[in-house]
């Protein structure tokens, strides 16, 4: 049974077990305290005569707004009924009408549905809340699968988790430095590609260990003048002190000794990161002509 009664605020009792919002919105309470000063006419509120007492059902935010502002008195339809009664009709609050419900408010309504309901079929329980029936349906399987787990973890089994963690994106491979390949050639310390030399010889684009001999001659530069004959220093080292005197003793740098064949190797990758060095600063064309030179000189130790 039902009727439409002007209740006093204060007997109108907001049960939290009947708030099915996810959070009430302050700043609709604080709109509604407005309208209320303005005099607007609001909707009569819904609430349930249960044992004695008027629980509201639709209409928190009105109140609450009616009590701030110190209004005495408000509109209401009171119905006759049980606890579950007024739990039914609270689920479907504001499915239709008033402040639209959020996705946080659909599925706090929605569980309280499944939990004080169990007994009812979905597409019950849809209706009650204003919900569609596949939604219903995937919240109450996650439930099962959200006790199974608690039950795993209970009885002491580590719970098998149906999710698995995305695996990590693989990152491209580096590109190699451009240039023209060997066929059957790989540098013996890194199996790297290869690049070409300014004088068409072929080193490691890796580590540059100089290897191969030399197959064109060197560009013409305008910008580096001929070789004087008389000055020429040929195959001579092209990092040798040149300020040194006629007559003077040779420099360590001066005397060869045949080197240790496995150190050589070493000397041959530090040599390559040096001129790969030089190369990503960009060094004029008469520096790489002098690398290059000591870089035949190397290629005569192998």
């Amino acid at each position: 049974m039902t009727s439409k009664k002007t209740i006093a605020t204060s007997l109108l009792i907001l049960d939290p077990r009947l708030q099915c919002r996810d959070s009430v919105p302050e700043a609709l309470i604080k709109e509604y305290e407005d309208l209320w000063r303005e005099k607007v006419t609001f909707p009569p509120v819904q609430a349930f005569e249960v044992d004695g007492q008027l629980l509201v059902v639709d209409g928190f935010c009105r109140v609450l707004a009616a009590q701030n502002v110190g209004k005495s008195r408000i509109e209401a339809t009171v119905t006759k009924g049980t606890f579950q009664d007024a739990l039914r009709a609270a689920c479907g609050a504001n499915a239709s009408h008033g402040h639209r419900r959020t996705q946080a408010d659909k599925r706090k309504a929605a569980g309280i549905a499944i939990a004080e309901f169990p007994d009812e079929t979905s597409r019950v329980l849809a209706a009650m809340v204003g919900v569609s029936h596949t939604y219903i349906v995937s919240l109450r399987e996650k439930d099962k699968k959200l006790d199974a787990i608690i039950d795993q973890a209970a009885a002491g089994v580590v719970p098998e988790l149906t999710t698995k963690p995305k695996p990590k994106p693989e990152k491209p491979p580096t590109k190699p430095d451009a240039g023209i390949p060997v066929p059957g050639w790989k540098c013996s310390d890194c199996a790297g590609v290869t690049q070409v030399l300014t004088d068409g010889g072929y080193a490691c684009s890796a580590c540059l260990c100089p290897v191969g001999d030399s197959v064109a001659e060197p560009e013409s530069n305008p910008a580096v003048e001929p070789a004087d004959p008389e000055t020429d220093l040929g195959d001579e080292d092209p990092f040798a002190d040149t300020n040194e005197k006629p007559g003077k003793e040779p420099g360590p740098l001066e005397t060869f000794t045949d080197p240790d064949p496995e150190k050589l190797g070493a000397v041959h990758t530090a040599w390559g990161r040096f001129i790969r060095a030089c190369e990503q600063a960009n060094c004029s064309h008469a520096i790489k002509v002098e690398i290059e030179a000591m870089t035949k000189k190397l290629k005569g130790l192998q």
